[in-house]
């Protein structure tokens, strides 16, 4: 699988995809932050959401003609929504779980489903209701 191709170096990984010449990731909470050269550049629910987009990514690439010509809005669309699809946690091997919670902030109240692991607790999907 492309996501086993991915795992061992998802800095690597993600440097080739978003063309960054000093890629990092930084997990913060639950999210993962990936950063060029110290500065924000992109950010995903989790790592292992991380990983299976970029394995995903390399899929698309050859079967989707039209991929690379899509902006960055659709193809995060595209892979967010293939995620469901992931049948093993990318960072543990456990199997992810469809669920619903609420989530709050400062202003407002938001039930939302989740697609998560629950072994290690990785989220790789939340979508608002």
């Amino acid at each position: 699988a492309r996501i086993d191709e991915v795992r061992p170096d998802p800095v690597a990984a993600t440097g080739e995809l978003l063309d960054l010449e000093e890629p990092g990731i930084e997990e913060r909470g639950e999210a993962c932050v990936v950063t060029e050269a110290g500065m924000e550049a992109a950010d995903w629910p989790s790592k292992a959401a991380l990983v299976a987009d970029l394995g995903a990514v390399r899929v698309l690439r050859d079967r989707d003609a039209d991929w690379t010509a899509r902006g960055h809005a659709e193809q995060g669309r595209i892979l967010a929504g293939l995620r469901v699809f992931v049948e093993s946690c990318p960072t543990c091997g456990g199997t992810p779980e469809l669920g619903e919670e609420t989530v709050e902030s400062c202003c407002r109240r938001a039930q939302v489903i989740t697609y998560s692991c629950p072994d290690c607790g990785a989220r790789l999907l939340e979508i608002e209701q």
